[in-house]
């Protein structure tokens, strides 16, 4: 069962992504900030962080630079997601390493699914 970590600041966004990702399967944790999510990724090292760029304390691109810094979490699938337009954190995301990015929003779920269920495989921690 592929982990997931989903980090943002909106109460209804991550208990949506929670459930979402719960139902395919995935084993999911969740964090508010960047400092709570540094800290799970230090003791759980999931598959896959989707973090939101405008994080408070810690943005989330600055947690992927993080993440891709660090020898022993850089194999880390990091998306990040912005309400912000497609071309700012697309830039961004490329920037920091980040392995995609998504326009957040409740109806980019199944866009959202395969990307990482996409970059699991490439990185062979899904079954094909």
């Amino acid at each position: 069962m592929p982990k997931i970590l989903v980090v943002d600041d909106n109460a209804d966004m991550i208990e949506l992504m929670k459930t979402r990702f719960e139902m395919k399967g995935f084993d999911t944790r969740i964090a508010t900030d960047g400092e709570e999510a540094w800290k799970i990724i230090k003791e759980s090292s999931p598959d896959v962080v989707l973090a939101d760029h405008n994080l408070p304390g810690i943005s989330g691109s600055q947690l992927c630079e993080k993440i891709k810094n660090d020898p022993k979490l850089k194999n880390i699938v990091v998306i990040l997601a912005s309400a912000s337009v497609a071309d700012e954190i697309g830039s961004i995301s490329r920037r920091v390493s980040a392995d995609d990015y998504i326009a957040k929003g409740v109806d980019n779920f199944d866009s959202l699914f395969t990307k990482v269920t996409n970059l699991l495989k490439q990185k062979g921690k899904m079954p094909s």
